[in-house]
């Protein structure tokens, strides 16, 4: 069930170096600045292989995971020359929102993997 609430929010880049820590505020900045170009998104293929890799070892050296897979992605857009597919989506959602359920997450895991 959806409700609307006003929200405040802040950038937490602001409050380094010590800032939110994911171990008492459930998410944690990090500096990350990754190989591929912004038009390169629209390539699902180059974003498995290339971002998945490089987003994984960040989140690998923020919280010393042992394991980390990137299994799912959107890219929101509003350009009409881009075509729709499973993970190109003319859709821009504007409110802040979570894409996953703990139900739906294991099972977007389960058909990508």
């Amino acid at each position: 069930r959806m409700t609307l609430a006003p929200v405040l929010v802040r950038d937490a880049r602001q409050l380094r170096p010590v800032g939110p820590a994911l171990s008492s505020h459930g998410f944690q900045v990090v500096d990350f600045q990754t190989e591929l170009e912004a038009e390169t998104f629209f390539h699902t293929p180059t974003v498995r292989q290339r971002y998945y890799r490089e987003i994984c070892l960040a989140v690998q050296r923020a919280t010393g995971a042992e394991r980390v897979v990137a299994f799912h992605h959107n890219v929101r857009h509003q350009r009409p020359e881009e075509e729709s597919t499973d993970f190109v989506s003319k859709i821009y959602d504007t409110r802040v929102h979570g894409d996953y359920t703990p139900q739906s997450a294991h099972e977007i895991f389960e058909w990508q993997l």
